[in-house]
């Protein structure tokens, strides 16, 4: 849970750090460059190179300290200092804004969610203990709480935006970066393709998984009765508190109002035997059966 969010923002702090140190790997470096900053565009012209590039083609326009970063799709970096007070106004009203905080924010929002809730999906895998309670076809003592699996279903909602917000970028960049009809159109449809399979992939493992999740109901006395599959249909096991993500195992239950935590697995088991043996004792005994 520390690692989530600082993991989720690692990948902003990368693009950042990337940009902010483009100058030392720039091909640009030690020529002299010519810029002219248009309404909707800017030209580079230099010894080795001529562009004419539309501010809304670029990759990143990021600002920093010193100078500002515009990167475009072949992987050039252009650098422009900050040395005219009037032009870093122009720059910063016509291509860094751009880059919409609201959007960015929401976005940050929604994958420091995502990480943070997908957290959640190891506690599946971690229990508390691998103790075995002589449960029959389950292989430990312990179920997950209902608002832990309610969790998860936001899980697979967060996976999904982010899965259709990607295709929807990649889409709206290949479109910005001006390629050609048939290149756009192969790209485009190996990215839906593949949103497509993780679309299926992440909802139909969701589906499997909450097929098999349990019923849990919470009695008067704070035991909870859990429903689960069995080969004649269902059946009842009573479980407590076990913490905040999880319920313990303590035994099968008689029926409905059989909800004594009191009353171990061995006991129970005891008092069952003890009843059937009374059961078969009278139809012994009865001559007319």
């Amino acid at each position: 849970m520390a690692l989530a969010v600082p993991l989720a923002l690692l990948p902003w702090f990368w693009i950042a750090h990337r940009n902010g140190n483009a100058c030392e790997k720039s091909g640009f470096i030690g020529q002299v460059q010519h810029f002219t900053f248009h309404q909707d565009c800017f030209e580079e012209h230099s010894a080795q190179s001529d562009y004419r590039i539309r501010y809304d083609e670029l990759n990143h326009a990021l600002e920093r300290k010193h100078a500002f970063y515009f990167s475009i799709s072949t992987g050039e970096t252009f650098i422009i200092g900050k040395e005219n007070g009037e032009l870093n106004a122009f720059l910063r009203e016509h291509v860094t804004r751009r880059q919409d905080a609201a959007s960015k924010g929401l976005l940050t929002l929604l994958v420091v969610s995502m990480t943070l809730t997908t957290v959640f999906t190891n506690i599946e895998y971690n229990k508390p203990d691998d103790a075995i309670a002589g449960m029959g076809d389950f292989d430990d003592a312990y179920v997950i709480r209902s608002w832990v699996n309610a969790l998860y279903c936001l899980v697979t909602l967060l996976w999904l935006v982010v899965v259709v917000c990607g295709v929807i970028s990649i889409i709206r960049k290949n479109k910005k970066n001006n390629r050609k009809l048939a290149e756009r159109i192969i790209l485009n449809g190996v990215a839906c393709i593949i949103a497509m399979v993780l679309v299926l992939a992440i909802g139909g493992t969701t589906f499997v998984y909450f097929l098999n999740v349990p019923d849990q109901f919470r009695n008067e006395n704070g035991t909870y009765t859990v429903k689960v599959p069995s080969g004649s249909g269902t059946k009842d096991l009573l479980y407590t508190s076990a913490g905040p993500f999880y319920l313990r195992y303590l035994r099968p239950m008689t029926d409905s109002e059989d909800t004594d935590p009191n009353i171990s697995e061995e006991e129970w088991e005891v008092a069952r035997n003890a009843e059937n043996q009374t059961m078969h004792n009278d139809l012994e005994s009865d001559d007319s059966s």
